[in-house]
């Protein structure tokens, strides 16, 4: 496409501000998260500390981004000629020093900074995943253990109620089974 350029001003737009930004992205994203995984510390305290770290990074891009933030996101196209058109870059909207080192027959001035807010959402999503999601040793933990504050009368009239309401096996389980089932669990 650099060679043969586009039709019009709206499909360079669409490649540079959509395509090309996605693939970029992908890039952007798994080397973030090898470099996450290889800095990574031992300890589940050091780890949430490290990756609330990372998190913070993410933040502050987004805090000295958020104009742009706010035009990506809103969808808006009104200075889209000037961001995702090649040598129309405006030197009063906030170029990142990197447009100035990349092939400028190959980029514009934002596509860059598209493709960096698709990787940081993906990357905020794996931290999370990490912080929320999985114990120390790195197992996905379904759901946490709850402990039963109420008396063992209340939870025995539980147990008789969902018997009584046939909710397990189509009603043919038996109550010890049930009251075995729910003790064992996570309560």
């Amino acid at each position: 496409m650099a060679k043969t350029g586009f039709k019009d001003n709206d499909g360079e737009i669409r490649f540079f501000k959509f395509l090309k930004p996605t693939i970029v992205a992908k890039l952007i994203y798994y080397n973030a998260i090898y470099k996450i995984e290889t800095k990574k510390p031992y300890g589940s305290k050091p780890i949430r500390k490290y990756l609330n770290r990372e998190l913070k990074k993410l933040k502050r891009h987004f805090d000295n981004n958020l104009d742009f933030y706010k035009y990506y996101r809103t969808n808006n196209t009104s200075l889209d000629e000037k961001l995702f058109v090649r040598g129309n870059h405006d030197i009063k909207l906030c170029l990142d020093t990197g447009y100035f080192q990349s092939d400028l027959t190959f980029s514009t001035s934002h596509d860059y900074k598209v493709a960096k807010i698709i990787a940081n959402d993906l990357i905020q999503v794996y931290i999370e995943d990490q912080l929320y999601n999985k114990d120390q040793n790195g197992k996905t933990t379904a759901i946490k253990k709850l402990n039963w504050t109420s008396s063992k009368v209340a939870l025995i009239e539980l147990i008789y109620a969902l018997h009584y309401q046939g909710v397990f096996e189509n009603g043919n389980a038996d109550i010890r089974l049930i009251a075995k089932a729910i003790s064992t669990k996570h309560i």
